[in-house]
């Protein structure tokens, strides 16, 4: 047993090959409850709240992403203790491969599920920390959202989420369309990609090869319940390879994206008009249908009262 006490259950282990000590592998487990503040909208407590609390929760975070709101808030997910524990993790690392795990998506924009895009403050710290330190070989794994999904391109960075393994339904059919269309609506660039996205039951593996002393190949999938790979990433880490190269496609860290978002006044007022054009037609539907209703109670009323006479 540890003599380490901290605010967390925050931890790391090294793995070291014992036929070649050069190859290691370091798996860093963020904690991501213990030190993490409320968010900076309104959010149920626990599971036990009613369904209008977290209805009303929805309407706070849907709101905040399209105007823009609580973009600027420091509300942190981490605590100070674990950001630099974090940094003296992976400063000089010797390790050929670093696979960091959140409990909760990391670069994920879809506003139905935790994110850490929903505290913006910690998402931008975390990019500024991995540009800063540029950890080789570097890996994110979370949970906690019911999909598996890759965010990210297999030449840079990415993250797998793997979701869960029991927990499927009716709306595993649809979930994936909900989440590619959702985060492409309201946020300017989405991570999603349609066929990176698996509702079902499933289970994630790591395989890591070392293929000689400077290149390593990290294969990461999501398997279905019988062990089917159905989302595969393979990447090649070596000397020739910076993974921190900004190219035409999307990059988790380098490019500034989340769930809250800033967004200017010319965007919002966009967005206001939008918003303000589709309750018009929302109000519209329902009063065309209660006109309807309204309609058919009063002819049977009518049918009624002659067949009485």
């Amino acid at each position: 047993m540890s003599d380490i006490k901290r605010n967390g259950a925050y931890i790391s282990k090294l793995y070291i090959d014992p036929d070649n000590e050069k190859n290691q592998v370091k798996i860093i487990m963020l904690d991501t409850r213990y030190n993490k503040d409320p968010y900076p909208f309104y959010a149920p407590d626990s599971y036990r709240d009613l369904f209008v609390h977290m209805f009303i929760s929805f309407l706070s975070r849907f709101h905040s992403s399209i105007f823009g709101l609580c973009c600027n808030s420091k509300n942190d997910i981490l605590g100070n203790e674990q950001w630099k524990w974090l940094e003296r993790e992976l400063t000089n690392s010797n390790a050929r491969a670093h696979i960091i795990i959140s409990s909760t998506q990391i670069f994920s924009n879809h506003i139905i599920n935790e994110n850490w895009g929903l505290m913006p403050y910690s998402l931008r710290r975390l990019r500024e920390l991995i540009k800063k330190t540029k950890p080789k070989g570097l890996l994110f794994l979370s949970g906690d959202v019911h999909f598996g999904s890759i965010i990210g391109k297999e030449e840079s960075v990415i993250e797998v989420t793997s979701s869960s393994v029991n927990q499927e339904n009716i709306f595993s059919y649809i979930n994936k369309y909900v989440i590619f269309f959702l985060t492409n609506i309201l946020s300017k660039v989405s991570p999603f990609e349609l066929n990176k996205i698996y509702s079902f039951n499933n289970f994630g593996s790591v395989n890591i090869t070392y293929v000689n002393d400077n290149e390593i190949k990290i294969k990461t999938s999501v398997n279905d319940s019988d062990g089917v790979e159905i989302l595969v990433a393979n990447q090649v880490f070596n000397n020739k390879n910076n993974i921190y190269t900004k190219t035409k496609d999307l990059h988790i860290i380098l490019d500034e994206f989340a769930t809250l978002e800033c967004k200017s006044k010319t965007k919002v007022v966009m967005h206001t008009i939008v918003y303000i054009l589709f309750l018009l037609w929302f109000l519209q539907i329902i009063y065309i249908f209660l006109k309807v209703i309204g309609s058919l109670f009063r002819r049977k009323k009518i049918d009624t009262k002659t067949k009485d006479e």
